[in-house]
């Protein structure tokens, strides 16, 4: 069942519309409940490819859910419709107070529901089709998603499993000009992929010739091709959590306006992977994704997003001795953020985005003062040191 739909429900919020003109339409899978692998109540798949049930993507389907429906806001396409699917079921609240529950992420109930989400995306050019999988990801050819029931049949495992490249070439049949696909999953090859002689995964939209467009189609990937994607849990996934902070920050000022688009969210997700990749005490884990983006809008901030700051003073062994002070530099006047000496080590903060007047002024006599200016651009982090003497 579908889980929002403006023209059943009527606009829950100021950014879901009714009624004629570009719309956003959502389908968000999180499977953790697999029947047929280990742990499962079905009949065992008979090789399992040492995968085991998981807990993260179900929460972490109904985070991005949350955020879809109750913040994310374009002006140009307000939120039609969101088709939300998880094993095992989850319940939802909407903004109205209504509770809903999920669907179960069979491959007859995802078929199902995407049918529906095509029709809805297919019926404006300037609708934005966004198309959210996590779960269980294996590589042959081709990137095969495993549906709750991956391995009912016996003699055919992955005809419960979803062929992503193909379906994402057979969305070039579909008049959407902005499409987005968010795969938050393993791509590790195993042999029971690699040893089939076609592609075994099932297509959910066939491509055709002739059917190709020239849309906007980013497909963001949580890892590479032979990587894992890590959840923590009972938690949202690693990729998962950054995708939904990028969202918030990655954003950038066109006429006033703070807005996501998909070529922003695409360096915003790679830079916070790289720096994800960097803390030894996480996971290593390289986000990707294929297919050019053209930059198309997704999102806008309500306001100037904030974004992480560290700052410091140069040489180092001055900071623990410094008032740290930023300004607008459009507002020189009165300091935005401040922080007392002494502290000994760099001063971390969020801090809107804009251009800033940093300044450092000390009490003893050991160092003399200084400032610097400097853009906090987002995504960021920013990384600024202010020379002093």
């Amino acid at each position: 069942m579908t889980l929002y739909n403006a023209e059943r429900d009527g606009a829950l919020t100021p950014r879901h519309a009714t009624g004629p003109g570009p719309k956003t339409h959502a389908i968000i899978i999180g499977v953790g409940h697999y029947r047929h692998l280990p742990g499962g109540r079905g009949d065992p798949v008979k090789d399992s490819m040492d995968l085991e049930q998981l807990t993260s993507p179900p929460e972490s389907a109904k985070a991005f859910a949350k955020w879809v429906v109750e913040e994310l806001n374009n002006p140009r396409a307000p939120l039609g419709s969101v088709e939300l699917l998880t094993s095992p079921p989850t319940d939802f609240i909407l903004p109205n107070g209504v509770s809903q529950q999920s669907s179960r992420a069979t491959m007859s109930e995802i078929q199902a529901a995407f049918d529906r989400w095509y029709e809805r995306s297919n019926s404006d050019a300037g609708n934005v089709a966004i198309f959210y999988f996590c779960g269980h990801g294996v590589m042959g050819r081709n990137l095969a998603l495993l549906a709750e029931d991956y391995g009912v049949r016996p003699l055919a495992p992955f005809q419960t499993a979803i062929d992503l490249d193909v379906t994402w070439q057979g969305m070039g049949r579909c008049k959407a000009e902005t499409q987005c696909f968010f795969i938050d999953s393993c791509r590790q090859a195993t042999w029971v992929m690699q040893k089939q002689l076609t592609n075994p995964a099932v297509a959910l939209v066939s491509s055709e010739f002739g059917g190709w467009s020239d849309r906007d189609a980013p497909c963001y990937m949580a890892t590479g091709p032979g990587g894992s994607a890590y959840g923590m849990s009972g938690g949202i996934t690693l990729f998962t959590r950054v995708l939904l902070e990028c969202l918030k920050r990655g954003a950038r000022n066109v006429d006033g306006h703070w807005v996501v688009t998909t070529l922003r969210l695409s360096e915003a997700i790679s830079l916070a992977m790289k720096e994800l990749r960097e803390n030894s005490e996480r996971p290593r884990q390289m986000g990707a994704g294929y297919a050019p983006t053209k930059g198309n809008t997704i999102h806008e901030l309500l306001g100037p997003p904030e974004v992480p700051v560290s700052l410091c003073c140069r040489p180092e062994s001055a900071t623990e001795h410094a008032k740290l002070e930023m300004f607008f530099s459009s507002q020189p006047g009165e300091p935005r953020y401040a922080r007392e000496a002494p502290a000994p080590h760099r001063w971390e903060l969020w801090a809107l985005a804009g251009h800033y007047i940093a300044r450092a002024t000390f009490m003893n006599k050991k160092f003399r003062g200084g400032r610097h200016n400097f853009w906090v651009d987002p995504p960021g982090p920013i990384n600024e040191n202010i020379p002093v003497r």
